[in-house]
């Protein structure tokens, strides 16, 4: 017999599965599903940690993209300052430090000292403050290579120490860091190394090694780290890339002088 309209004469009916096969098969394309589902989720919550990272570390990279001078950027830095004396009624000072690769630190020392030496000691120079820093660096990322292959062990390292995720990762569960991370770390301990993604991490790690909530005053708007019942400092991040103090909370009845 020939066939119609390309199709055979004879048609064949598909065998039934038995029960125990069809119940298999969904809960297989469930799982299947479940997995899916799982996996977008967590590729959205990467990107929205990321686009975070982007606008809290990056201060510089973001400036540059909207096209702002520097001139442009230190006077949106300027008029932000001016609006919080407005609303708070509280001078604020900025105090200038050397721009020796190390601002960030000096900066840091000028307005957190004590809460500095209760982890550092009595030194809370550059370099004591980097290594205090870095071996903080070090011990998060063992942490997160020891939790690879654990997806809810990962995500509640990176909730807690979220700048992690700016660094490089292990491909394999490990006790050690990995070459990349290793020279992220030693980025961090050398005196006067700024200009790398580590430099874009300073007040971030920071905050979280001294337990202080970081506020740094930048052209895109203030950028805070660390938990609301953590101690409180300001620091001024100013174009190209340097850092003074800020003193916020003096009370003064008259408007400040524009800070030097």
């Amino acid at each position: 017999m020939g066939t119609v309209a390309g199709k055979r004469s004879t048609e064949f009916n598909r065998p039934e599965r038995p029960d125990s096969t069809q119940q298999e098969v969904g809960t297989t394309v469930t799982a299947q599903r479940e997995t899916a589902h799982a996996a977008v989720d967590a590729l959205t919550q990467r990107a929205e940690r990321e686009e975070m990272l982007f606008n809290l570390f990056g201060p510089g990279g973001v400036a540059r993209l909207v096209g702002l001078s520097d001139d442009e950027q230190d006077a949106l830095c300027q008029q932000q300052l001016a609006s919080f004396h407005t609303e708070s009624e509280v001078c604020w000072i900025t105090e200038p430090v050397p721009g020796d690769g190390d601002c960030f630190f000096h900066a840091l020392e000028r307005v957190a000292g004590p809460s500095l030496a209760r982890v550092t000691g009595e030194d809370t120079a550059p370099k004591a403050l980097r290594n205090a820093m870095a071996d903080q660096l070090e011990q998060d990322l063992k942490e997160l290579n020891q939790a690879v292959g654990d997806a809810e062990g990962t995500e509640s390292l990176l909730d807690k120490t979220p700048y992690l995720v700016a660094l490089p990762s292990a491909s394999s569960r490990t006790q050690e860091l990995t070459p990349e991370q290793t020279m992220a770390v030693d980025q961090l301990r050398h005196c006067g190394s700024w200009n790398n993604n580590t430099g874009d991490l300073f007040a971030a790690i920071a905050s979280e090694t001294f337990k202080l909530r970081i506020r740094v005053i930048t052209p895109q708007g203030p950028q805070i780290f660390g938990k609301a019942d953590w101690p409180e400092v300001w620091l001024i991040w100013r174009p190209p890339g340097h850092y003074d103090a800020i003193f916020a909370h003096v009370r003064c009845s008259t408007p400040p002088a524009r800070p030097t």
